[in-house]
């Protein structure tokens, strides 16, 4: 399988712009994403790529390890583009400064120990790709909400001030926006996570106004062909949320599923978690407007980043084709 791979270069102490390197790479069924870069390396005398201080890269926007098979990220050979996990922290090619990451562990480093700072740094790519870390500099992120998790089961009388800390109105855990555009086998584990973290918060007493249980849905971008062929619109949920989620991630991820992605004019228009606490015509006239624009960009499927949204509108399509006049047959995913 012939890969064309286009590898982002850069160094901080010399470029002021990166560029992609082309590079043509023969791969097998079982070669990975590091089989490729040590086989850049190697063609390029000048190159010093420090693969062993790599903890993952953007594969064609998908966050994944080195260790990602090519398959999953270009199943028939295609061109893969290679780049930092966050490209404005490179600092030698695909390498990045983490500072920011190390910084968020002081929040809960005095629980710590050696061990549990290694499980934290297992969830740098989970952090470097977070929607909300991409709009939100402050954003705690998923390692830390990882981490406060395994914190909890060991230190049981810490339980509310680790939940307090990872709580920040600004950047906790309630700005969570999903989790997409990730090549990792855990990334249900971790929304299964923090959704139970965020009821943790809730009960405590500890939620920005207005903020209840929390549900929501992986795209899931590993081995799915769900999407394949299909024509999505996406409806991103803020109001569910708690902050408003990167729209690029969700494309990129659907789009690596073989999807073809319309966009909305406003993919942010529809709460589900609001639409159950106003007036039930405006939510349903909110609802309509939704599923008629889909519809009428040609979309065959909406996929809803919140389940409150999802099963809104799949409760109330009855309604919502009465109020349109018409019959509403795109599906609601």
């Amino acid at each position: 399988m012939k890969i064309e791979a286009r590898i982002f270069r850069f160094n901080a102490k010399r470029d002021y712009l990166n560029v992609y390197q082309p590079f043509v790479f023969h791969a097998n069924a079982e070669s990975t994403l590091l089989d490729l870069l040590e086989a850049f390396k190697q063609s390029d005398p000048l190159c010093f790529m420090r693969l062993d201080k790599i903890d993952g890269v953007r594969a064609n926007g998908l966050g994944a390890k080195l260790s990602a098979p090519l398959r999953a990220i270009a199943p028939k050979g295609a061109e893969i583009v290679i780049e930092p996990l966050i490209s404005d922290r490179a600092v030698l090619d695909l390498e990045c400064d983490k500072r920011d990451f190390e910084d968020k562990f002081g929040v809960l480093e005095e629980f710590c120990d050696k061990d549990d700072r290694d499980y934290y740094n297992e969830f740098y790519i989970a952090y470097a790709v977070s929607p909300m870390r991409s709009l939100n500099s402050e954003y705690l992120g998923e390692a830390l909400f990882m981490l406060a998790d395994r914190l909890i089961g060991k230190n049981p009388p810490n339980v509310e001030t680790i939940i307090k800390r990872i709580s920040r109105a600004e950047s906790g855990i309630f700005c969570f926006a999903g989790l997409n555009g990730v090549l990792l086998e855990g990334a249900n584990r971790i929304i299964k996570t923090i959704e139970r973290l965020w009821d943790l918060g809730v009960s405590m007493g500890f939620a920005p106004k207005n903020v209840s249980s929390a549900k929501f849905v992986a795209i899931e971008t590993r081995d799915s062909s769900s999407f394949e062929g299909k024509k999505i619109a996406i409806s991103l949920d803020c109001g569910a949320f708690g902050g408003a989620a990167n729209i690029d991630d969700y494309e990129r991820a659907l789009k690596a599923n073989g999807a073809k992605v319309l966009r909305l004019k406003n993919p942010w228009r529809f709460s589900g978690a609001s639409a159950e606490n106003v007036l039930p015509s405006a939510a349903i006239q909110a609802a309509k407007d939704l599923l008629l624009e889909a519809e009428d960009l040609g979309a065959d499927t909406l996929v809803c980043a919140a389940i409150e949204a999802r099963d809104f509108l799949n409760k109330n399509r009855r309604l919502v084709a009465e109020v349109a006049g018409r019959q509403i047959d795109i599906a609601i995913a």
